[in-house]
Order: structure tokens, then C-alpha cells, then sequence
């Protein structure tokens, strides 16, 4: 089924793959990808957009027969979720997200007070209550685990580079 999979959503912890992962389906795929951030970002990380531009970048985007978008922001996903035929959950263990994120930080010589916010925002993923990014008291890791089990779709849940790469391998 995936490989018929024509609106696909990614979503996971910051430094999951996302990004990554999206390129090499739209490569495979040719299919446009797009990131989240384009959308809820007005200036990448400094300015956010009101919810509803927000949500009307996404569901213009998703009007499309076909699309890859990945992000991690969960009110995003949900509200065009409905469209996708398939779900892709990247969902690595604490320890792999934390120190992909500060390589990345480090290869992008990211301010020390960028790199702290990310790993907060990071670690704060996996558990519940967090702190103030979230609304209700919930992460987004737990936000992402109930979209998933309500998910009527297609789901791909991957929790290891090995997973991954025999999804990617059997989508050729």
C-alpha cells in the first residue's frame, strides 16, 4: 500500500528524520514535499503565524492529489490529517533524538541558548506534563501517539534506522 501512497504525513520528535525522510520519498515518490515550518513559521523560529493562516497554508497544500508533509507540530496535522492515505511515525528512543539534535546544532553553530530551548523541547517529547510549548498540559509525543491510534489509514510506524531503511528499500 504505501507504494501507492499519494498523501503521505510524517511526523515524530524534532531530529527524528523528518526532513530527511521526506526528500528521499519525494525523490522515490515524485511527489513535492513540504515542511511544517514553512507554514507555522512567518521567520523561521522567530515570528509564528496565527493558527488559522497556519491551517490555510496546509489545506491549500492538501487539496493536491498528491504531497509529502512532515512536521511535528500536531495541531498542523490534524487539521488535514483526514487527507492523508498514509502515516509515517518516526519514533526513535530519547537518547538517538538527543544526540542527533546536537549534532545538528553543532554542525549549524547554533547559539548555546537555541540548543538548550531544542533539547527541552526535545526531551519534553517523550513525557507528559511539559512545559510551556504545549497546550493542555500534553507533548507532542503524546499528542502524535493519540493521533496515531485513532488513525483510520495507513500507519508506518518506525522506530529504528533498520526499520526505516527496509521501508525505504521495499517503496523501490
Amino acid at each position: 500500500m504505501a507504494k501507492k501512497a499519494q498523501r503521505i504525513y510524517i511526523i515524530g520528535n524534532s531530529a527524528s528524520g523528518k526532513t530527511s525522510l521526506a526528500k528521499r520519498l519525494s525523490k522515490i515518490l515524485r511527489i513535492k514535499s513540504y515542511d511544517l515550518d514553512d507554514f507555522y513559521w512567518q521567520k523561521k523560529f522567530t515570528k509564528k503565524r496565527k493558527p488559522e493562516e497556519v491551517e490555510k497554508l496546509v489545506k491549500k497544500i492538501t487539496r493536491g492529489k498528491a504531497w509529502i508533509i512532515e512536521g511535528v507540530y500536531s495541531s498542523c496535522v490534524t487539521c488535514s490529517l483526514e487527507k492523508a492515505d498514509l502515516l509515517i511515525w518516526l519514533d526513535y528512543p530519547r537518547r538517538i533524538i538527543i544526540w542527533r539534535l546536537l549534532k545538528r546544532q553543532i554542525k549549524k553553530r547554533e547559539k548555546l541558548r537555541s540548543t538548550i530551548d531544542f533539547l527541552h523541547y526535545a526531551w519534553d517529547y517523550y513525557r507528559k506534563p511539559t512545559h510551556k510549548h504545549h497546550e493542555r498540559n500534553e507533548s507532542t509525543g503524546y499528542k502524535h501517539k493519540m493521533i496515531v491510534e485513532n488513525y483510520p489509514a495507513e500507519i508506518v510506524h518506525i522506530t529504528s534506522n533498520k526499520e526505516l531503511e527496509h521501508f525505504v528499500k521495499n517503496l523501490r
